[in-house]
């Protein structure tokens, strides 16, 4: 489910960087609804995004993203925030097992590739 919230919100135009990142606290259904600061980097939304957000969905994300961040918790998933950037595209596909099961499958791809 995170991750095809953030499939749409790469789609989704936006004034500044920091909006997609905003948006997705009400996507995610978070703990709490971080401020929304014009003047905040998208960098630090991030992180309070991090902070707010379940430990499933953190996890999730940290899975599909593993490279750490370079703030203070590495352990957070920095690359997902260049993916929702769009500095990267998180590719989603449909695809049949050889049982005949649907599944479906995300992989990263770098823009203009």
């Amino acid at each position: 489910m995170t991750l095809e919230i953030v499939a749409q919100m790469q789609h989704r135009v936006s004034t500044k960087p920091l909006d997609k990142v905003a948006g997705l606290v009400y996507l995610l259904r978070t703990h709490s609804i971080p401020i929304y600061d014009a003047e905040q980097s998208e960098v630090d939304a991030w992180e309070v995004l991090m902070e707010a957000m379940v430990p499933w969905n953190r996890a999730e994300l940290f899975f599909y993203y593993p490279e750490p961040g370079s703030g203070k918790k590495r352990w957070r998933p920095l690359s997902f925030l260049i993916c929702i950037l769009g500095r990267e595209r998180l590719v989603r596909r449909r695809i049949q097992t050889p049982t005949g099961t649907k599944v479906t499958v995300f992989s990263q791809q770098m823009c203009g590739v």
